[in-house]
C-alpha cells in the first residue's frame, strides 16, 4: 500500500482501514477493466479490523487473508506451497525473501513498484491514443457546431 501515493498517506497517519480499502478499489478498477478475468488473492498483515477473528473473506470476487499473528508474507508461501500450478501464478511483493519462494516454486513474480507501474501502463491511455480520443472529440464538437449553425431554422422563410 506505501506504493501508492494516495493509500500511503492513510498508512502513515494509521488509516490502516482506509488504505486497505483504497488498494481493494484500486484492484477492482484494474481487474474490472482487464481483457480476461482475473482471480486475485490479497493478503493482509493483521486483523482485518482490532478484534476482529476473520482469516478468509472475499469482497466482488477478491479473495482476503488476515495474518492475524503470522505474516502475510508467510500466508503467501503457504498459497504458493499450497497452489496446485504455481507456474499459473503471480506474486506481487516487495519482500525479497517471497520473491525468491515464487521463482523456487516457478511462479511468476512481480515487485509492488513494478505492478504499480504496470498497472498505470496498463490503464492509463498512451499520448497516442489520448490524441486521437482528442481529435475524435474535437471532430464531434465541430459536427455539433456545424449543426448548429448550418441547419435550417424552421422559423426562417427560406426554410
Amino acid at each position: 500500500m506505501y506504493k501508492l501515493p494516495e493509500l500511503e498517506e492513510h498508512m502513515y497517519l494509521g488509516r490502516v482501514d482506509l488504505a486497505m480499502e483504497g488498494l481493494l478499489e484500486y484492484l477492482l478498477r484494474f481487474r474490472d477493466g482487464w481483457k480476461h478475468a482475473l482471480e486475485m488473492h490479497v493478503f493482509f498483515d493483521g486483523r482485518r479490523a482490532p478484534g476482529d477473528a476473520t482469516r478468509r473473506s472475499e469482497r466482488d470476487g477478491l479473495f482476503l487473508y488476515y495474518s492475524h499473528d503470522l505474516s502475510a508474507d508467510h500466508l503467501i508461501a503457504e498459497f504458493v506451497n499450497r497452489h496446485a500450478k504455481p507456474a499459473d501464478l503471480r506474486v506481487v511483493s516487495s519482500d525479497k525473501a517471497v520473491l525468491e519462494h515464487a521463482r523456487l516454486h516457478r511462479a511468476g513474480r512481480q515487485t509492488s513498484e513494478d505492478f504499480v507501474r504496470w498497472v498505470q501502463d496498463c490503464t492509463i491511455p498512451s499520448s497516442g491514443e489520448q490524441s486521437k480520443e482528442s481529435e475524435a472529440s474535437l471532430d464531434s464538437d465541430a459536427d455539433y457546431w456545424k449543426s448548429v449553425f448550418l441547419s435550417e431554422d424552421p422559423r426562417s422563410p427560406h426554410g
